[in-house]
């Protein structure tokens, strides 16, 4: 019945507007004409004032016309009222005529029966509804409706719920701001998509919350942007939690950072997620930490990055553990470093392993140590290495053991040292082998002994060199033995010495040849003599020479003798010349020949004499001549007869004289030829040889001369008892050899005191 009234009104208003123009045309018509002096029906009309002239009557009007006759004229210098329409017409007065000289137009052509009018222009639901009697019938005599502006609250209230979809634009934005208080639910819920766009903030801001609850999302979809400032805390609590998903970004943006704090998680949860986007720091800081949780991963995934930093931390602890995942790294740079201690345990599970990488060391350390339980290998290999600077001990230690294989080089790298302490044994056991590369001195430092238990020969392979520094004697002691292959020359070079203590023969015998080369003379010197018998000589042969001068006399003791073979003559040059008391007999004989040109005279000096047995020819055929001059007497009478072959004359011209003396005669037997004839040129008396050793020196014309060249025993005998047979015999005289006969004397070659007596003695010694 209403929706009839409407339609009817609006079809009425034409014919109204159309009516009145032909009356007021009419009367200004019959104001300027004679009338007659009654009309039809016996009426008589008044006189026509003094001085005046009536108008003439109109003129009759057409067959079947029921138009009434004009009225009476009005008295002198009034003007007449129109005169009230016949029963049944409703037409209102006619305006008065146009002033003179004016041609008004001519009426429009009345409606044919059942026209309803030009419509309304495109885009205009018509003006307001005019008022109607009691029967629901147009009363003409009410008068129109105020303009929209002036309406109040109490007359909007009461409009027609099912008519105010008619309202435009421009009517909504007319409407007084106080007075849109008025509308109910029931009316905005039919308020045109379109026309809501006319609202402005000031009129938002007095909806009855109650009454905003029925806007729906194509509603929401036309305001203002600028509009929705105007909404408060009560009128955002009253959205449709369905409705809501119309808003757009740039509307959320506008929305008063006072008032959002009023949204639900039923609504959050409706929100568009490419509108979220919309939304500032400062709204951020004012959602309901409840509500928050509404909040799905599509939505959290276009939060402005630059504006997620005004999250605080209980608003974190209420997301959505499965919402989480939508966030990014650009989103978790940009988190308050205080504020992510809220997250939780099942939050932190949800992390994208991507998104990780945008956390800094500030936020770490503010990571709730009882969450980060639920981090798994994905992500925390995605982790930013300068980050990993933020974990703590507590933190560390509450590492789930499988996620510690995510961790890489770089990672390890920035631990803070104080916080490797948290680790335990079963977490350690589970590091990446490349990810030692990482560790540093003052991290391993800290390391527990216990946890080189779990290192394996891959994982130390991988340590920095610069890093093994930081073991000590404790820790190498826990070290499995087998673990220790895995060590190269670069890294036990870095050994700290006195940590070198801590290992034992099993895990000694388990370094690889090649580490060797890197051990220097202050780590050897800390070794225990008993590793000495875990050295092969392949080992040995590894060894820097510089390192040697490392060893002393009790660790050569414990040398395996077959290992001696890989020292060559560079080592040996290096020799600490004190220590060669350690060699013996047997680890003479091992040394490799060519490794003899090493010694020098300050090393051969401190030989043990009962090893010299150990050298043989082709040894000492290899020893550097200058070196020659430290065998002593006791070390010479021990060197085995064949072995003397390899001496050369440079060699023994370089020994000392006393230490030719004690060549023996089996060892002057095999002496070469060459040798022998050095040894005559560099001694120059043999007095302290053997008579037997002094035959070896001269052949068959040597032993011309009396005492084999002992110019002592020939003094004797010119100046002393003439020596029986038997002592010429035992001091070397041939008497064998054919008597000297001299031709003649010259007694000026007699030296002065050589009486008669011994020159006849000399000759007779010699045969004469």
């Amino acid at each position: 019945m209403q929706q009839n009234n409407k339609i009817a009104i609006n079809q009425m208003f034409p014919k109204l507007f159309m009516s009145r123009l032909i009356a007021f045309v009419a009367v200004a018509f019959l104001a300027l004409t004679p009338v007659a002096p009654a009309l039809a029906g016996g009426h008589e009309l008044p006189p026509p004032p003094p001085g005046g002239s009536a108008p003439p009557p109109p003129p009759p009007p057409p067959s079947g016309d029921s138009a009434p006759p004009p009225p009476p004229p009005p008295p002198s210098g009034d003007s007449a009222p129109p005169p009230p329409p016949p029963p049944g017409d409703s037409a209102p007065p006619l305006p008065p005529p146009p002033p003179s000289g004016d041609s008004a137009p001519p009426p429009p052509p009345p409606p044919p029966p059942g026209d309803t009018g030009p419509p309304p222009p495109p885009g205009d639901n018509g003006p307001p509804l005019p008022p109607s009697d009691a029967s629901g019938e147009f009363d003409p005599n009410t008068p129109p409706p105020p303009p929209e502006s002036e309406f109040d609250k109490d007359q909007i209230a009461n409009f027609d719920p099912n008519s105010v979809g008619d309202f435009n634009f421009n009517q909504f934005a007319n409407f007084d701001p106080n007075a849109v208080a008025g509308f109910g639910a029931d009316q905005v819920a039919n308020f045109d998509p379109n026309a809501v766009a006319g609202f402005d903030a000031n009129q938002f801001a007095n909806f009855d919350p109650a009454a905003v609850g029925a806007f729906g999302a194509d509603q929401f979809a036309n305001f203002d942007p600028n509009a929705v400032a105007g909404f408060g805390a009560d009128q955002i609590a009253n959205f449709d939690p369905n409705a809501v998903g119309g808003f757009d970004r740039d509307q959320f943006a506008n929305f008063d950072p006072a008032a959002v704090g009023a949204f639900d998680a039923n609504q959050f949860a409706n929100f568009d997620p490419n509108a979220v986007a919309g939304f500032g720091a400062e709204q951020f800081a004012n959602f309901d930490p409840n509500a928050v949780a509404g909040f799905t991963a599509d939505q959290f995934a276009n939060f402005d990055p630059a504006a997620v930093n005004a999250f605080d931390a209980i608003q974190f602890a209420n997301f959505d553990p499965s919402a989480v995942a939508g966030f990014g790294a650009d989103q978790f740079a940009n988190f308050d470093p205080s504020a992510v201690a809220g997250f939780g345990a099942e939050q932190f599970a949800n992390f994208d392993p991507n998104a990780v990488a945008g956390f800094n060391a500030e936020q770490v350390a503010n990571f709730d140590p009882n969450a980060v339980s639920s981090f798994n290998m994905n992500q925390i290999a995605n982790f930013d290495p300068m980050a990993f600077g933020g974990f703590n001990a507590e933190q560390f230690a509450n590492f789930d053991p499988a996620a510690i294989l995510g961790f890489n080089a770089d990672q390890v790298a920035n631990f803070d040292p104080s916080a490797i302490a948290g680790f335990n044994v079963d977490q350690f056991a589970n590091f990446d082998p490349q990810a030692f590369a990482g560790f540093s001195p003052d991290q391993i430092e800290v390391l527990d002994p216990s946890f080189m238990g779990t290192f394996d020969a891959t994982k130390i392979a991988n340590f920095d060199p610069m890093a093994m520094g930081g073991f000590d004697a404790e820790q190498f002691a826990n070290f499995d033995p087998a673990a220790i292959l895995g060590f190269n020359a670069d890294q036990v070079a870095n050994f700290d010495p006195s940590a070198i203590a801590g290992f034992n023969v099993g895990q000694f015998a388990n370094f690889d040849p090649q580490a060797f080369a890197g051990f220097s003379p202050d780590q050897i010197e800390v070794l225990d003599p008993s590793f000495m018998g875990t050295f092969d000589a392949r080992k040995i042969a590894n060894f820097d020479p510089l390192a040697m001068g490392g060893f002393d006399a009790e660790q050569f003791a414990n040398f395996d003798p077959a290992a001696i073979l890989g020292f060559n003559a560079d080592q040996i040059g290096n020799f600490d010349p004190l220590a060669m008391m350690g060699f013996d007999a047997d680890k003479f004989a091992n040394f490799d020949p060519s490794a003899m040109a090493g010694f020098d005279a300050t090393q051969v000096e401190n030989f043990d004499p009962a090893a010299m047995a150990g050298f043989d020819a082709d040894q000492f055929a290899n020893f550097d001549p200058t070196a020659m001059g430290g065998f002593d007497p006791a070390q010479v009478e021990n060197f085995r007869p064949e072995a003397v072959a390899g001496l050369g004359r440079d060699q023994v011209i370089n020994m000392g004289i006393d230490a030719l003396a004690a060549f023996g005669l089996d060892q002057v037997q095999n002496l070469d030829n060459v040798a022998l004839q050095g040894i005559g040129d560099a001694v120059p008396e043999f007095d302290d040889f053997d008579i037997d050793v002094r035959k070896e020196f001269l052949g068959d014309d040597g032993l011309r001369l009396g005492g084999v060249g002992s110019f002592e025993d020939l003094a004797s005998q010119l100046f002393g008892t003439p020596p029986s047979a038997e002592e010429l015999a035992e001091l070397g005289w041939d008497q064998s050899i054919v008597k000297v006969e001299f031709d003649s004397l010259d007694p000026s070659a007699i030296p002065d005191g050589v009486g008669d007596a011994a020159i006849q003695k000399a000759l007779a010694a010699f045969g004469g």
